[in-house]
């Protein structure tokens, strides 16, 4: 097994191991409708592409018209293009570059949305503004009152917000019907960018999946058809800014322009530089993002993870000694380091590891949010009326058949083979797998999700999750 491999590089880790009330979303449900068509192909959509990009290498940047058939066509993507190649993919949210009617729009922030957020003392947000003249690249943390947001239209900036599926319910709704073919442990957050005619972030590289979504204005993207490994990346970084900005490359680099229009989308896999420019005002890009752990990632998640289980005394935390005393007597240099002392040190770290839960600790680390959550989920209380009592509002959707229950925002909802439920990092062990399979695959939860589970109703574990704010309730969408 692989496990030998892992252990050469924990024992690395192993090493170096060692407030204001929420923004409450209002619960708004809009879903794209879904139009029946006959399955594609890639070719056929290939060859009825209308490609707007330019190359000063020798193969230009697939792409496909989409012809507002993005669930139709994601499967055929996923085989073509998902971690391979960057693909544009034009009108995926609409007829045609001239069609007025963008599917799905409505559930898009707005820029209202994007500047309450961006006062919101619980949203991750920042400015990033670019000086032409002296090329420089300035980063201010957020959150920023009114007037600050709005800087001078002859300085290209750009607002960035996090989670913002976290705060939009109808944001999160959009999402979760648009990307529901992917594990939900590999989606990560929504991410807004506003930008003023100029406005961007520079070149850069990301670690995971990413698609851009054009929801109003026009963006054009620089975009390196090469992978960047991360040594690589440390050669490009430029020092002189306070964000992470590649200078140009040594040599010559694969490059294609493309320019997004509302409803159109550019699918990146991890490590491929890019760089997006706002081409008019008031341009604003849905960034859809998806996580993929590292080895180092996970190393470091499961060396604390063996530190607390030794910290709660749930294992021990066994040290060094000779397994046999007289090895001393017959070494013949201080200096050496004996085959038998390194085996006794694998031997302590493969008891550490196979100490671990392994099911258990992978369940939580790829449901733990990668940003700190200031109070929140908000668990129930009495400001929320019916809906506040777990026990009241669990009865209210089984026996009465009454409102609903929803996910979270901006928690990732996940269960094993064996029916663990895990939510937000946190282990519900001994449920069926027919109950957290319900529980995860659903944003929203009605009375018929469960009428197949009769009598055997999760009331304890549906209470438990209201009471915790992992799922909350409302009367209608």
């Amino acid at each position: 097994m692989g496990l030998p491999k892992l252990l050469s590089l924990l024992l690395l880790i192993l090493l170096h191991a060692q407030s204001s009330q929420p923004f409450q979303p209002i619960r708004q449900l809009t879903l794209p409708a879904i139009r029946p068509l006959p399955q594609p192909t890639f070719q056929a959509l290939k060859s009825n592409s209308n490609s707007n990009s330019n190359s000063n290498g020798n193969e230009p940047l697939d792409t496909i018209d989409v012809n507002n058939n993005w669930l139709t066509f994601a499967p055929i993507f996923i085989s073509s293009h998902w971690n391979e190649s960057p693909v544009l993919l034009k009108n995926s949210f609409r007829e045609s570059p001239d069609d007025p009617a963008i599917a799905g729009s409505s559930s898009w922030p707005t820029k209202e949305d994007v500047y309450d957020l961006a006062a919101d003392e619980d949203c991750e947000v920042r400015m990033i503004t670019h000086d032409p003249s002296e090329d420089h690249w300035a980063l201010e943390l957020g959150p920023f009152a009114p007037e600050e947001l709005r800087p001078p239209p002859t300085i290209p900036h750009s607002l960035v917000v996090n989670d913002v599926d976290r705060f939009l319910p109808h944001v999160a709704d959009w999402m979760d019907a648009n990307f529901n073919f992917f594990p939900n442990w590999r989606r990560d957050d929504g991410q807004i960018s506003l930008a003023g005619e100029d406005g961007g972030i520079g070149f850069h590289v990301d670690s995971y999946d990413v698609f851009l979504v054009q929801v109003s204005g026009e963006r054009n993207w620089t975009v390196e058809l090469d992978f960047l490994s991360e040594n690589e990346e440390i050669d490009r970084l430029d020092s002189r800014h306070d964000v992470r900005i590649l200078r140009p490359p040594n040599s010559p680099k694969r490059t294609v322009s493309v320019t997004l229009k509302p409803g159109d989308m550019l699918y990146l896999p991890p490590r491929i530089p890019h760089c997006g420019t706002a081409t008019t005002p008031d341009c604003m890009t849905l960034s859809v993002g998806f996580r993929s752990p590292s080895a180092s990632e996970m190393l470091s998640s499961l060396a604390e993870e063996i530190g607390e289980r030794v910290r709660s005394g749930s294992s021990s935390d066994e040290r060094y000694s000779e397994s046999n005393p007289d090895d001393l007597l017959e070494n013949a240099s201080r200096g050496l380091l004996t085959r038998s002392s390194s085996e006794v040190c694998k031997r302590i770290l493969l008891d550490a590891i196979n100490g671990v839960e392994w099911d258990e600790w992978f369940g939580k680390h790829v449901t733990e949010s990668k940003r700190f959550h200031m109070d929140y989920p908000q668990p129930a209380g009495e400001e929320q009326g019916l809906w506040g009592d777990p026990e009241a509002a669990v009865s209210s959707i089984l026996d009465a058949g009454r409102g609903m229950l929803f996910q979270a925002e901006g928690l990732t909802f996940a269960y094993n083979e064996k029916g663990d439920l895990f939510i937000d990092g946190n282990h519900f062990p001994g449920i069926s797998t027919r109950v957290s399979r319900i529980i995860c695959d659903n944003r929203c939860l009605t009375q018929s999700h469960f009428e197949h589970l009769l009598p055997d109703l999760p009331r304890a574990l549906l209470k438990d999750l209201v009471s915790r704010g992992f799922l909350y309730g409302c009367d209608g969408p």
